[in-house]
């Protein structure tokens, strides 16, 4: 009986094209498109977001003025500065409010917009992440891209660079604009990010993970401490909404920091054959705010824990069993 880690091993992700080639064609009619943002009392950032979301909506429907979407902002149970003050004030932008009672954490966030999505294409977009102006086409491109004449899902992950400071006379982000600083393009793997003794035999080693692998397509297993699941993270990445709603979501035991992303995308690998098809062009600023000392510690710590519950308990469980032991539901 294969266990979900037999999946990943086995796994051939060679998705069959060009994704920079891809890009540059934009064929339409493109997918329609649920947006879900997850948010907890970030009212520093989500006005920005939103800007910068309304800005590569307003660019996606030049384009294609049929085009279908719609943006669900999950309020996790904010008590201070709720989402629906924010909201508000953009009115254009096609957009509902779904209310948790109460924090619930940023993966069941998620799985709540995720089950009230209706359109082919879900990009979960997290509230201090700034998207350009061309991300939300360029996504669809690839998801268009892939559903002409193959049979290939993908799952579309952005690169990022990153922000300390709150940009708010930036004007809508052009692709030129990000600078990308992501580790997936390039690294040298440093101690603060050991998850597990084992990890510390790759300390001080370089990856170029993105060219080593041309764009993920020649991914084989794990490479240094990564899975291919591990390239889907950050805050703003598409998947195919009726696959997975057919994989129950996120599973919440990764709910609060570290490997939130990371549940979805490895079902879809390992139950559906999904590929990782990584978006090349352009990508979204990440709003990194400074959090005091015992934040970071705390945030180590639950890593460190995600991280033993995500190599030795979840990647052990057999395929067949995947949904009905999923505690997310």
């Amino acid at each position: 009986m294969s266990t979900i880690r037999d999946r990943l091993l086995q796994h051939t992700n060679d998705y069959g094209f060009d994704v920079g080639a891809a890009l540059s064609t934009v064929v339409f009619p493109l997918p329609s498109l649920s947006v879900v943002v997850p948010y907890h009392e970030s009212s520093d950032t989500l006005p920005l977001v939103l800007s910068h979301l309304a800005a590569s909506i307003a660019s996606t429907l030049e384009q294609e003025p049929t085009w279908k979407h719609e943006i669900i902002v999950v309020d996790d149970g904010s008590r201070i500065h709720p989402a629906s003050s924010i909201i508000s004030a953009f009115k254009r932008l096609s957009s509902r409010l779904v209310l948790l009672p109460n924090n619930c954490g940023r993966t069941a966030a998620r799985n709540a917009g995720l089950f009230q999505a209706i359109y082919d294409v879900c990009l979960f977009l997290d509230a201090d992440v700034l998207i350009d102006n061309e991300l939300i086409r360029n996504v669809l491109t690839l998801f268009g891209t892939c559903r002409r004449g193959t049979d290939i899902v993908p799952i579309v992950p952005a690169f990022f660079a990153t922000s300390s400071t709150l940009p708010w006379d930036t004007p809508p982000l052009t692709p030129n604009d990000v600078v990308v600083n992501d580790f997936r393009v390039f690294c040298t793997y440093r101690s603060e990010w050991i998850g597990c003794e084992d990890d510390s035999q790759y300390i001080g080693t370089t990856y170029r993970l993105l060219a080593e692998t041309n764009m993920f397509r020649f991914w084989r297993g794990k490479i240094g401490p990564w899975w291919l699941p591990n390239m889907v993270l950050g805050g703003c990445f598409a998947v195919d909404t009726a696959a997975s709603l057919g994989a129950r979501g996120f599973d919440t035991r990764f709910g609060s920091y570290g490997f939130t992303e990371t549940s979805l995308p490895t079902k879809l690998i390992a139950l559906f054959d999904h590929k990782v098809v990584p978006l090349i062009r352009g990508g979204a600023l990440h709003v990194s705010l400074a959090g005091d000392a015992s934040d970071r510690v705390r945030k180590d710590a639950l890593f460190r824990r995600n991280h033993a519950i995500f190599n030795h308990e979840y990647l052990n469980t057999p395929c067949s069993a995947v949904l009905d032991s999923d505690p997310s539901q």
